[in-house]
């Protein structure tokens, strides 16, 4: 079925809501038929963003609509291109659920197409294009492109948005079998039928509508309804757009139409090859100036290094770029642009203790700045970009480092000289962005070798006398030689079949844990030995002697009195304890995994803690934490990737702080009170109120996420909290209203209650954890 269009008029209740400690709505920014979009000002950010919200009216009608929505948060949070919006925070509100987003300060491009001049609009579509492109590659459909999802930047680069109906190739999906889902108008013809399976091809084809929408002057179909419109789109092709407005250019008019073809297979190839198509059509911008090197972090914003600049990187105030983090250096990095021909801007490391990264490697010294792609602070990543005084990517084709990503179409043929061993990653890295078919050959002094590629995945790879993953380490060393690709396919059995960029990465992370296991080696080398106690260790006896008597032993004392050694633990004694409250202390044994998994030993449930987070052992030399997270995990403020532990340490995962103790924490122990035991949801349980069975019920509800209202009778009033799914939502006593009202009845200390399972809350003026209204 269609989704339901909702009127945005009632919507200004949820102006003013705190979501979070540091986010306030402040204004509404628009509805749809899926969410409710408001403007809301960050105060730790100290800047405005965008959060989204979904329709109230959806949460109890559409049981699908709650699980869609957080789908699509978790798709934007996973997805990292300049031309997507990226995802800031997430979090519930009663049975609701938001998400915050960076906040575009522009127009829609369905305000600005008629506007736009041909260079501007063919541009921002491809910049569409190119984020189409990533997007299918990380094995996902947008399926609702239209010009009010596109978004544009103050300096004319287009921003894809909205992914409420996005699918996951790889997972099964929410839609059911014959649902219609979309805007009819850029709807392809297998959507609109809902019988065939809707792959990239329909993202390719809502672009091509939006490329007739501005060719034409109109959608390609309308209708007085939106079914009228779903009966011509099955029905036949719009017309061309030329017989609508005059003076369409014939090229640009074949484009579109092929873009629109109602077969998938008649149309581009993918997205990539669209982007091309489309800035051809554009044709070159003229450079303006000399160019500008662009950081951008969803957060912090947008930093511009120019040729003959320098940007300081660090926490301390005054730095360019200033990322108020533990983790990064107070002097950690310089960018730097030499202002002589030919520059490129480079990184300099200024040894930082956590390290930066350029695309996953790990900088030593400087290191060049890519075209296109990341560079990393102590684990903060920014998006880098090299532009031309117009915005378009600097490309220099006199240099092997800047490999021109249009000059790899198929049918061309591309050749270059390596200078150094990171050319040849980036060949591959540009070869699988352009998802190339064909073989790179290369020749260095070592010997010969070639690269076979399919679709920009590396499937097989020929060296002297290697093979496999060796003979691909063996290209990725190469220092200087000369390569070529063919778009020609030899003749070979796939072996590999990997992405590049994610060997890379994962080769990258295995050089830094090396790096880090061997300075924990030194240091530990280095230290001096500790002291040790010659009257706690008893000396070592011969083979078959009993076992001597310590000198301070008294006369007639058996061996077993003696003093154990430090550093022996007692048979089944843990190394420590990790003790992170409220949650129950858990020994070391071995190896522990702590993280969001349930099945991690330490199980910490929150949204920033990975689902294997760290790695806590008990090694031949004592204990240490290996970092396996994405957020990072601190030792005592500062971020680590190996360290040892000592009992006394803190760990910081996520919001968790987790004390290493050598013995086990003290149990937490509660007053002792009456067993209070719930029967099944349908009845309705009363008791004697006191001020320790009261927390006690409240926990008990809170664990299985009750919903139901508490009646109190005390003698000094009367009064109600009512709980949703475990929350508290809403508290009266007397005259008291909200938080007030609910301590107020926490204070009680004689009366009655009364338990109403299943009654929905009179109204919903609280969102309350049961454990922070307790601890409070």
């Amino acid at each position: 079925m269609l989704a339901r269009i909702v009127s945005s008029a009632n919507y200004e209740h949820l102006v003013g809501l705190r979501l979070s400690s540091s986010l306030v709505t402040t204004g509404l920014l628009g509805a749809g038929a899926m969410g409710v979009v408001l403007r809301a000002r960050h105060d730790g950010l100290r800047r405005d963003v965008a959060v989204k919200f979904l329709n109230p009216g959806l949460v109890s009608d559409d049981p699908e609509a709650l699980e869609r929505f957080l789908q699509e948060a978790r798709v934007i949070a996973r997805l990292r291109h300049p031309g997507l919006v990226s995802l800031l925070d997430a979090g519930r509100f009663g049975p609701n659920a938001w998400f915050s987003m960076e906040l575009i300060e522009g127009r829609s491009l369905a305000e600005a197409l008629e506007e736009l001049a041909p260079p501007a609009a063919l541009s921002a579509l491809a910049d569409v294009a190119d984020a189409l492109a990533y997007v299918h590659r990380e094995g996902f459909v947008h399926r609702d492109l239209k010009p009010q999802n596109v978004m544009l930047r103050s300096d004319g680069r287009a921003v894809l948005m909205d992914f409420g109906l996005v699918k996951d190739l790889e997972a099964a999906g929410l839609t059911a079998a014959g649902a219609l889902l979309g805007t009819p108008a850029y709807m392809p013809p297998e959507q609109a039928s809902g019988e065939e399976e809707v792959g990239p091809a329909a993202d390719i084809y809502a672009l091509g509508a939006i490329l007739y929408t501005w060719l034409a002057g109109r959608p390609p179909y309308r209708a007085p309804n939106a079914l009228n419109v779903l009966f011509q789109v099955l029905k036949g092709p719009p017309p061309a757009p030329s017989e609508i407005r005059d003076g369409v250019p014939p090229e640009l008019e074949a484009l579109c139409l092929k873009a629109m073809a109602r077969d998938p297979r008649a149309r581009f190839a993918d997205a990539h090859e669209l982007a091309q198509a489309l800035r051809a059509a554009a044709g070159p911008a003229p450079r303006t100036g000399p160019g500008r090197c662009v950081l951008r972090h969803p957060e912090l914003g947008d930093f511009v290094l120019r040729p003959g600049g320098e940007l300081t990187v660090g926490r301390e105030a005054g730095r360019d770029v200033r990322i108020p983090s533990g983790s990064v250096s107070r002097l950690h990095a310089r960018l730097v642009w030499g202002a002589e021909p030919g520059a490129r801007p480079a990184v300099v490391d200024e040894g930082s203790a956590n390290g930066t990264t350029v695309d996953g490697e790990l900088v030593s010294g400087r290191a060049l700045l890519p075209v296109s792609g990341r560079v990393s602070f102590a684990g903060h990543e920014f998006s880098v970009l090299l532009e031309e005084g117009e915005g378009r990517a600097l490309l220099d084709e006199e240099t092997s480092r800047d490999v021109v990503v249009g000059a790899f179409s198929l049918g061309q043929r591309l050749s270059g000289r390596l200078v150094d061993a990171f050319s040849i990653h980036e060949v591959l890295r540009k070869a699988e962005d352009a998802q190339l078919t064909g073989t790179l050959d290369l020749t260095t002094p070592r010997g010969e070798a070639a690269v076979t590629l399919g679709m920009g995945r590396i499937m097989a790879v020929r060296a002297p006398a290697l093979e496999g993953l060796e003979a691909l380490d063996w290209v990725l060393s190469a220092q200087s030689g000369r390569y070529r690709f063919r778009p020609e396919l030899e003749p070979c059995e796939s072996t590999l079949d990997l992405s590049f960029a994610r060997y890379a990465r994962g080769q990258a992370a295995a050089r830094r844990k090396a790096a880090a296991r061997r300075r924990e080696e030194e240091r530990r080398a280095a230290a001096p030995p500790r002291p040790i106690d010659p009257l706690a260790v008893p000396p070592r006896a011969p083979t078959g002697a009993p076992p001597a008597e310590p000198a301070h032993a008294p006369a007639g004392a058996t061996a077993s009195a003696t003093a154990r050694p430090a550093s022996v633990r007692p048979t089944g004694e843990p190394a420590a304890w990790l003790d992170c409250p409220p949650f129950d202390p858990v020994p070391v044994r071995g190896e522990l995994r702590v993280g969001r998994d349930p099945d991690c030993a330490l199980v910490l449930p929150h949204v920033a803690v990975s689902f294997l987070h760290a790695l806590v052992r008990d090694g031949p030399e004592g204990l240490e934490v290996e970092d396996r997270s994405l957020g990072g995990t601190y030792l005592n403020g500062e971020r680590v990737l190996l360290s040892a532990l000592r009992p006394g340490d803190t760990l910081t995962v996520g919001p968790y702080a987790v004390r290493v103790e050598a013995r086990r924490p003290r149990t937490r122990t509660r007053p002792p009170v009456q067993p209070l035991e719930l029967p099944a949801q349908s009845a309705t349980p009363g008791g004697r109120l006191a001020r320790v069975p009261l927390p006690r019920l409240l926990r008990l509800l809170a664990g299985r996420s009750a919903t139901g209202l508490l009646e109190f009778t005390t003698p000094a009033a009367a009064g109600e909290l009512a709980l949703l799914r475990g929350r508290v939502v809403h508290a009266r006593k007397g005259d008291l209203r909200g938080e007030e009202a609910a301590r107020a009845l926490l204070s009680a200390d004689k009366g009655r209650f009364l338990y109403h399972a299943k009654r929905r809350p009179p109204e919903q003026s609280l969102d309350l954890a049961v454990e922070a209204l307790l601890d409070g």
